[in-house]
Formats: structure tokens, sequence, C-alpha cells
């Protein structure tokens, strides 16, 4: 697919730590296989004892390079979300 090497996970040079307008987030992301992931962890809340939100994305392309797939994963104590969503290429 795509000339990607499937097998290799590459993390890329992107910042440990950055602020948000909700405060501060570590992300991290990479190449694993042919899929691009985002990792994102955050306290979630401003009292004592904040949990803590996890958010995760993979961008896959399909073989053909026509359909982009998006999926989104919110991880927190109180709700789990997964979102998908497809783009067609025309």
């Amino acid at each position: 697919m795509h000339g990607c090497d499937q097998a290799a996970d590459k993390a890329l040079g992107l910042p440990q730590k950055t602020v948000t307008f909700l405060g501060q987030a570590a992300v991290a992301a990479k190449m694993q296989g042919c899929d691009f992931v985002i990792a994102t962890s955050r306290p979630y809340g401003r009292m004592p004892r904040n949990v803590t939100l996890q958010i995760s994305e993979v961008w896959s392309l399909s073989s053909d390079g026509k359909l982009l797939t998006v999926t989104t994963n919110h991880d927190s104590p109180a709700v789990k979300k997964l979102f998908k969503q497809t783009y067609n290429r025309r």
C-alpha cells in the first residue's frame, strides 16, 4: 500500500507535552504500519484527583488511495466514545 512498511512502527519527532486551551496534554504520534496514529492524554477537570482523558486517532488510507478512514476513541472513567469518519476521494 503506497510504499509504506507495514511491519514498522516509527515514532515521529513531535513534542511530548503541549499546552492547550484546556490545560497541558501529552501527545505522541507515530506511523504504525501504514496507519498514522496520534495518542493524547490529558487531565480532565480542575479539581484534586482529576481523571485522565485518553484520546487516540488512527488515520488509514485504503490501498487504492481513494478512501481515508479516521477512527477516534475517547476513553475516560465516565464514558467511552468511538467515532469513525470516512472520506471518499473524487
